[in-house]
């Protein structure tokens, strides 16, 4: 039954992947164009502007893309708003494919989702199956089915983001800590959770909490392996973050750097008047309920993480963990927005939150908690969108398996009763129904906004 259900879910993915038409949205554009240009021009660049007589000339290119851009005021040049790592690496099999077979970028574009996106997403669930059969037998089952198909992941493998790779590779690295935490010392899983971790973090900045939290429990459980092996890799994907970010924007923390919003704000920009979702009107108060609960919420749109929340936030004070969680956003967004303080700076009260609701009971539960609260609270903390134009919750995405994991014990205590039961077949249904109508179009409103 659960190869039936994996193979039925990467089928499915693939399907898509190969009846998807054409890149339409900024964001999957974005990045396809900088693969071209790096393939076929050599260059991160996707535009230039010029100043001919007093009047502002742009490329032909760079006007066709809107919104996911950013003009080098130094170099008046168009770039990608992306990390470029993921770009970089999505030339590489487009390179060779276009010297050996004279491949175009369009024929192209199945063959590296399918490597980028739909293989690790088969890897995903067979990892997962172990995990789920390994921790949760008798609930195994529905376990892989909401992986397969009740969640955002699979929906988005049929466009070039980040979300889908950083997602899967926070479950490799999961899989290796598991191996750690049940008294295995080889050095592999020592260096694969490093590496996975890390190219999560390089994929999703908010992951960065994951390897924090990994880290800090291996060098606690024996400090020479995390030094020699789990470290280094660390520093591999790092390192190539760095490096593509120097390659494209000449500065290895532009991401890191609260300037860099000016980047997006030029003579022209969509963001000098964003319309419709992207004014980013709404409250503090309305923006929280709607990011977690509302048109945009994770659990009103795939409510079977309900369970995997509920679990996290210890239901016998659940009410003070999120009062707290709430106050840590309000202080967070206030000192990074109307004080302007540098964000690492303005994100220690949801640290604090964070660190202060650990459990020190179940490791991969603690890393769970730990990476949920530092996730949602920089995105409330330092963005007012949404995620714009989206089907889900999107930056929230990398944090599926950590919920999957999470939601075992109360998943279990469901199947045991006849009212729980029915109670998960509601909840699986609607996340299902959710994730049907996201794989449809990925780049549009969740089906609670529109």
């Amino acid at each position: 039954m659960n190869r039936a259900l994996l193979a039925a879910a990467v089928f499915v993915v693939c399907l898509r992947i190969f009846s998807a038409g054409p890149p339409d949205s900024e964001n999957d554009r974005s990045r396809w164009e900088t693969v071209r240009a790096l393939v076929e021009e050599g260059t991160y660049a996707l535009g230039y502007r010029a100043e001919v007589e007093g009047l502002v000339i742009d490329s032909e290119r760079a006007t066709a893309l809107v919104a996911d851009v950013v003009l080098d005021p130094r170099r008046g040049i168009y770039l990608s708003s992306k990390p470029p790592l993921l770009a970089t690496l999505a030339a590489l099999p487009y390179a060779f494919a276009r010297e050996v077979f004279g491949s175009t970028l369009e024929q192209s574009i199945p063959w590296i989702l399918l490597l980028f996106n739909a293989l690790p997403f088969a890897l995903y669930l067979l990892l997962l199956r172990r995990l789920f059969e390994r921790i949760a037998v008798p609930a195994a089952t529905p376990l892989l089915a909401i992986a397969g198909f009740g969640t955002f992941v699979a929906p988005f493998a049929s466009s070039l983001t980040n979300h889908v790779p950083a997602a899967c590779f926070a479950l490799f690295a999961l899989a290796a800590f598991d191996e750690l935490n049940r008294g295995s010392r080889h050095p592999a899983f020592y260096f694969g959770a490093g590496f996975a971790a890390s190219t999560a973090a390089a994929l999703e900045l908010p992951a960065w909490s994951l390897v924090f939290a990994l880290g800090v429990l291996l060098a606690r459980s024996d400090p020479k392996r995390f030094l020699l092996y789990f470290l280094p890799g660390v520093v591999l994907p790092l390192s190539a973050f760095l490096l593509t970010t120097v390659l494209a924007f000449e500065d290895p923390w532009f991401f890191f750097r609260r300037d860099s919003e000016l980047w997006f704000k030029f003579e022209g920009s969509y963001w000098r008047a964003p319309v419709g979702i992207d004014r980013g009107e709404d409250g503090i108060f309305v923006y929280v309920f709607h990011f977690l609960a509302g048109h945009h919420g994770v659990l009103s749109l795939t409510p079977i993480f309900i369970l995997a929340f509920g679990k996290m936030s210890a239901p016998p004070r659940a009410v003070v963990r999120v009062l707290v969680f709430v106050t840590a956003v309000l202080l967070a967004r206030a000192m990074y927005k109307s004080f302007e303080l540098p964000l690492p700076l303005a994100m220690l009260p949801v640290v604090f939150c964070a660190v202060t609701a650990i459990r020190r009971q179940e490791a991969l539960l603690d890393v769970a908690i730990f990476c949920t609260i530092l996730t949602i609270g920089f995105y409330l903390t330092k963005t007012s969108n949404y995620g714009g134009i989206a089907a889900g919750p999107r930056w929230l995405i990398w944090l599926t398996p950590l919920w999957l994991l999470a939601m075992r014990e109360p998943l279990e205590h469901l199947l045991a009763h006849k009212y729980g039961r029915a109670v998960l077949a509601g909840l699986s249904i609607i996340s299902i129904a959710t994730a049907a109508d996201a794989a449809a179009h990925p780049w549009r409103h969740p089906w609670l906004y529109r």
